[in-house]
């Protein structure tokens, strides 16, 4: 399944009551018309400070999860130049039902 031209992703803030690590949870809004697709997450580490885009299905040793940013907006464009990447290396169409 291809995506369309235009992408929309949404950075979402995790509800303050839940338990997570994730700074922000990341979502393609209903790309190809069956609903939103999680992406991954941004995490901040607590002691340095910098942002990671930890992306769902991605394997450690690519080059995609080897980033780490100084300011969240660097991380948002990250997320933004990447994500048809990540769309169709590791988006898996079973995991949609």
């Amino acid at each position: 399944m291809t995506l369309p031209l235009t992408i929309d992703v949404e950075f979402i803030e995790p509800a303050s009551y839940v338990l997570h690590n994730a700074y922000k949870y990341v979502y393609l809004c209903d790309p190809i018309g069956e609903g939103d697709q999680r992406v991954g997450k941004i995490v901040k580490c607590p002691y340095s400070g910098m942002f990671y885009m930890q992306w769902d299905y991605v394997p450690i040793t690519d080059p995609l999860t080897k980033r780490s940013f100084d300011t969240y907006t660097e991380c948002q464009c990250h997320v933004h130049k990447n994500v048809k990447t990540w769309w169709h290396k590791y988006h898996t169409p079973d995991e949609d039902s």
